[in-house]
């Protein structure tokens, strides 16, 4: 029983130290996304409808369609033009705003 007791001792530090691990591991993987992203602008054309407040949750209804939730999105969305035309700036990789260009309703998309 006590050869038991020793064997866990020592696993709890490993553990720790396995926790740690993966944890900077996936800080790592994070803050390489975040190097690949860079801001873009994509341009809807008129406005459709008064409601800003519609507008800006169809620009995040829109970018959560690609980036998988409502909160992404937010974290996502740097800015939403909606009072003298439609569209929004967002942080985002290559991949993910070509998937949002090719979006219907996405007249154009100038990276910054």
């Amino acid at each position: 029983m006590r050869g038991q007791n020793k064997c866990s001792l020592l696993l709890v530090p490993l553990l720790v130290l396995v926790s740690i691990c993966f944890a900077n591991l996936s800080n790592v993987v994070l803050a390489n996304e975040d190097a690949k992203s860079k801001v873009y602008i994509f341009y809807l054309g008129e406005r459709k409808h008064n409601d800003v407040e519609l507008i800006t949750s169809t620009h995040h209804d829109m970018l959560a369609s690609i980036l998988g939730s409502k909160q992404a999105s937010v974290n996502a969305m740097i800015y939403s033009y909606r009072h003298g035309f439609s569209g929004f700036a967002a942080k985002l990789t290559e991949s993910q705003a070509q998937s949002i260009a090719e979006l219907p309703g996405v007249v154009s998309c100038p990276s910054s």
